[in-house]
């Protein structure tokens, strides 16, 4: 049993080093791009609005729900 357990652990960490391998594979690429580009982050970057609910939200919600209940019984 617990060889079995053993062996699927390493085959789950020999999947996990090629995708950790190009994930900061890709990190590099976009951190140069983002260089060669002139990024700089701080001041001066745009501020995103704040979202809120609202009522049409809860109707958009409600909508959705009724939908899908009524998709279930037909």
């Amino acid at each position: 049993m617990k060889e079995r357990l053993f062996k699927r652990l390493s085959q789950s960490f020999q999947s996990l080093i090629p995708l950790f391998a190009s994930s900061f594979k890709r990190a590099d690429a976009l951190a140069i791009a983002m260089e060669a580009r002139g990024y700089s982050g701080g001041e001066g970057r745009s501020r995103y609005r704040q979202l809120s609910w609202k009522m049409i939200d809860n109707l958009a919600l409600l909508s959705i729900f009724l939908i899908g209940i009524l998709a279930l019984y037909l």
